[in-house]
C-alpha cells in the first residue's frame, strides 16, 4: 500500500501544474525516493526553457511537515536558506542563476512522507528590474494523515470480522 501511495504521489509530482508570466518559461520535475531508515530523498530539476527571456534566480519549496530535513544541495551559484523547523527551503542565486536553455538540480533528505506541496520559482528580468514568478504544486515533504472515514471503515471491518468469527464458533458448538 505504501509503495502504491508513493508511486501515485510521484506521478502527481511529475505532472504538477505551474503558472508562469509571459517571457518566463520554466518547468519543474520532482521526485521522491525512499532511502534506508525511512528517510526520503527529494530531488527537483528546474528547467529554464530556451524560449524564456529571464533567468531563474530563486526557488522556494514548502515543507508541510519539516521533520529531519538534511543534506540540502543546490547548484553552486545558489545560497540555501533554511533553519530546522522552517516551513520553506529557499534557494537564492547570488550570480546569474539558471539561464534560459539551462537546468539546475536541487535536493534534500527528509523523514516526512511524500505529498504535494507548494513551490515557486522567481526570475529577475535584468533589463526591466522586475521579478517574474511561476508557482504550482510539486511532490515534497508533507504530512500524510488518514481520513477519518478510512479509519471508521477499518474499524467496521474489524468489528464485522469478530462478529463473523463469534457466529461461526456458536454454530460449531451447537452441533
Amino acid at each position: 500500500m505504501r509503495h502504491f501511495l508513493c508511486c501515485g504521489v510521484i506521478l502527481a509530482g511529475v505532472l504538477g501544474s505551474a503558472t508562469a508570466e509571459a517571457g518566463f518559461d520554466v518547468s519543474i520535475t520532482g521526485s521522491a525516493t525512499q532511502q534506508a531508515g525511512g528517510a526520503y530523498l527529494y530531488s527537483y530539476i528546474l528547467i529554464d526553457n530556451p524560449s524564456s527571456t529571464v533567468a531563474i534566480s530563486e526557488f522556494n519549496i514548502a515543507l508541510n511537515d519539516p521533520i529531519g530535513v538534511s543534506l540540502i544541495t543546490s547548484p553552486s551559484d545558489f545560497f540555501t536558506f533554511y533553519n530546522p523547523g522552517d516551513p520553506v527551503i529557499t534557494f537564492d542565486a547570488f550570480d546569474t542563476g539558471i539561464s534560459p536553455g539551462s537546468a539546475g538540480v536541487f535536493s534534500f533528505v527528509s523523514m516526512s512522507a511524500p505529498g504535494l506541496v507548494a513551490e515557486s520559482i522567481v526570475g529577475l528580468d535584468s533589463s526591466t528590474f522586475t521579478a517574474q514568478t511561476s508557482s504550482g504544486m510539486v511532490i515534497g515533504a508533507a504530512s500524510v494523515v488518514p481520513e477519518p472515514s478510512s479509519v471508521v471503515m477499518l474499524g467496521i471491518g474489524v468489528l464485522g470480522s469478530f462478529g463473523w468469527l463469534a457466529r461461526s464458533r456458536r454454530h460449531r458448538t451447537a452441533r
